[in-house]
């Protein structure tokens, strides 16, 4: 496995929970997606590496289903505590964004992805926007943000590189 396994992302949202600093960017990408997702009259919606939920959860106010898949379980555990506490209808499930989705063909109208897509390899990144579509119904919309290599020095003051392992991929602390 070329990327950080379920067990390091159960422990990143474990400390970040026991600590009360939840990972949230606030409206950050959710104020740019809700209008499209509006524009093409998207009902259903899958947020690929939700964390614990957060988009999900704006997505359920503005009245979208919404389904939650991180690899994560205890991240899951925190969207499905939050959906519950907040009296929210939401659905989470726990999967590999790496391997074949959970989902048969065209289940959603809609997937987003906010900061999650660029922790794989090339080779792994297209299988997933391959998966994307096979999942994504006919004219469909797919809405994603991603780090970009411009990020790298910034990232790099912060935490350091372990290894490059292609070319502009990098596994970090």
């Amino acid at each position: 496995m070329s990327y950080a396994t379920s067990d390091h992302w159960n422990r990143v949202f474990a400390e970040r929970k026991e600590a009360g600093n939840d990972l949230d960017w606030g409206t950050q990408w959710t104020k740019v997606h809700i209008p499209v997702l509006r524009s093409a009259n998207v009902q259903t919606v899958l947020d690929l590496g939700c964390g614990t939920g957060n988009d999900v959860l704006r997505l359920a106010r503005e009245g979208f289903a919404v389904m939650g898949m991180d690899f994560s379980e205890s991240a899951v555990r925190q969207g499905r505590e939050k959906a519950e506490k907040l009296g929210l209808s939401a659905q989470f499930v726990v999967a590999d964004m790496a391997k074949r989705l959970p989902f048969d063909s065209a289940t959603f109208d809609a997937v987003m992805s906010n900061v999650a897509m660029h922790m794989f390899s090339d080779k792994i990144t297209r299988e997933l926007f391959k998966e994307i579509r096979r999942i994504v119904r006919p004219n469909g919309v797919f809405v994603f943000d991603v780090n970009s290599t411009e990020d790298a020095l910034i990232r790099a003051e912060r935490r350091p590189a372990i290894r490059e392992i292609e070319p502009n991929y990098v596994l970090r602390t």
